[in-house]
């Protein structure tokens, strides 16, 4: 169930994305830094997290490392991505989307823990991970916003 559950995750998220892009919203320079940064800084937290400080690991020990290879490239990227883009322009409305957004990631990390494709072997999802997801979208939000007094330029 765990493999199941890992690689249908991806290809969901991949989905969501390209209906997303394609159909209703499409993708600007800036939310493709956003995947670039977020797969960089996802990477680096798995690194540091998962393999050097052994506090959890995807599915096994033996492929841990590939899997969260995948995850940052193929999988955490696209979510900030379709996050950025219905990132509410009114900030009152900013601090509940991101509400939302950490407990459906919160979600997706218990259902990654039932389903035995993430397993904590020191880390803890409360209060560790909802502050990880806090993190993560206070600097998605200062990028998008950061990147968009940038849209009227043009490269030459």
């Amino acid at each position: 169930m765990a493999y199941a559950f890992f690689y249908i995750s991806i290809a969901a998220v991949w989905v969501a994305l390209i209906v997303i892009t394609y159909g209703f919203r499409p993708a600007g320079l800036r939310h493709w830094i956003i995947a670039i940064v977020t797969a960089v800084i996802s990477l680096a937290y798995d690194i540091i997290l998962g393999t050097q400080m052994r506090l959890y690991y995807y599915i096994d020990p033996a492929i841990s490392n590939i899997c969260m290879v995948l995850s940052g490239l193929f999988l955490y990227p696209p979510l900030n991505v379709i996050f950025s883009l219905y990132l509410p322009e009114a900030r009152s409305k900013v601090f509940l989307y991101t509400l939302i957004w950490i407990g459906a990631m919160l979600a997706f990390e218990f259902a990654g823990v039932y389903t035995g494709t993430l397993v904590f072997t020191g880390w803890r999802a409360m209060p560790w991970s909802a502050v990880t997801y806090a993190f993560t979208y206070a600097w998605v939000i200062l990028l998008y916003r950061y990147l968009g007094k940038f849209k009227n330029y043009q490269l030459t």
